[in-house]
């Protein structure tokens, strides 16, 4: 069965209109991708802090949302005064920039104006509830306030700490930077040059790592460890 869009004008299944599409005489009867296109368009034209104020209400109030678990489902709530959204504008303001979403200082209460402000993405990942804290220097840190610190990558930091790595060596040792070689001609990383000539590129890196020489790095012979060096063709 099939009718017809009275967006786009085509006729379509059934199956490529919504729920409440489905009407006999199919008047008023808009495919789903009209309707997503349409969506799209009214949403760029709302203001963003009025997008803003409707996922929080959605997060808060409507139970079948993604994230109502983290938020109303754990007894997160909104103030009175904000239900209404010209209040909400007034006591927050507009935005600094687009990249700022509303962020509550304290985790675990509700949405008001003592407890709000907009915040970079940043801010709000060292405000999450399940943040993994670090203890460094008799203080608690984020591992994001760890990354900045440093000068190293939130990852890295993550990473040697999950291989046992203390916090001091985590920060303190700055990972090697990548090192452009030239041999027979060829000039780039270790991996690039390995890919050209045919050679496997982790076998390279790695005999590179232990101070191979580049003739060796490179070579498609395998060799054996003597007094902790590989120097001899197998």
């Amino acid at each position: 069965m099939s009718k017809r869009c009275t967006k786009c004008n085509k006729i379509k299944q059934l199956g490529e209109f919504g729920k409440h599409s489905y009407r006999p005489d199919g008047h008023n009867s808009v495919c789903l991708s009209c309707c997503r296109s349409i969506n799209k368009h009214a949403r760029k034209t709302l203001d963003p802090e009025y997008l803003v104020w409707q996922g929080m209400r959605a997060r808060c109030l409507n139970k079948n949302h993604s994230a109502y678990s983290r938020y109303g489902g754990r007894g997160i709530y909104i103030c009175e005064r904000w239900n209404v959204y010209k209040v909400f504008i007034s006591d927050m303001g507009r935005r600094p920039t687009e990249k700022h979403q509303i962020e509550r200082i304290d985790n675990d209460g509700d949405y008001c104006p003592e407890n709000c402000i907009w915040a970079t993405p940043k801010q709000q990942g060292n405000n999450r509830s399940n943040n993994r804290m670090i203890d460094y220097k008799n203080k608690s840190w984020t591992l994001q306030e760890i990354a900045d610190s440093s000068g190293i990558k939130r990852s890295l930091i993550t990473k040697r700490l999950n291989k046992g790595w203390s916090v001091e060596e985590a920060i303190r040792i700055k990972p090697r930077k990548r090192q452009i070689v030239t041999y027979k001609g060829h000039t780039g990383y270790i991996a690039e040059i390995a890919r050209i000539i045919g050679v496997d590129e982790k076998r390279a890196q790695t005999r590179f790592r232990r101070g191979f020489t580049l003739e060796q790095v490179f070579s498609k012979h395998k060799f054996k460890p003597i007094n902790g060096k590989a120097m001899v063709k197998q």
